[in-house]
């Protein structure tokens, strides 16, 4: 009899180990999933942020670019200012109006014709 309880606590001892072993298997199995999913997530979010910091770097240079043609339409205006306040003064001496502001040169511009 106690031959068999040993022979019966082996045998209970060693289906406990097969079974434990077979879970730690299943487990490694179900982990090897898991630890793709994460490598393939972590990489998929690398990819996203190295594509969104290029399409930032891309935006800046587009702002750079449209500051300096800005910058060019606002010399633009300003030029087209000057030049309206050029004509203003002409047109009030022409009316008899008086000028707005100082005299502009225009005897002394190319073309011009001499004042009488």
């Amino acid at each position: 009899m106690t031959f068999r309880i040993i022979r019966d606590s082996q045998i209970r001892t060693t289906l406990l180990r097969a079974i434990l072993a077979n879970q730690i298997h299943r487990e490694s199995q179900q982990m090897r999933g898991l630890q793709r999913l994460s490598e393939v997530t972590k990489s998929v979010l690398t990819d996203m942020d190295d594509e969104a910091g290029a399409v930032a770097d891309e935006l800046l240079a587009a702002k750079a670019d449209s500051q300096t043609v800005i910058a060019g339409f606002k010399a633009f205006v300003g030029e087209i200012k000057a030049n309206t306040a050029q004509v203003r003064d002409v047109l009030a001496q022409l009316t008899n109006g008086g000028p707005a502001g100082p005299l502009p040169d225009i005897a002394g511009s190319p073309g011009a014709a001499p004042l009488a």
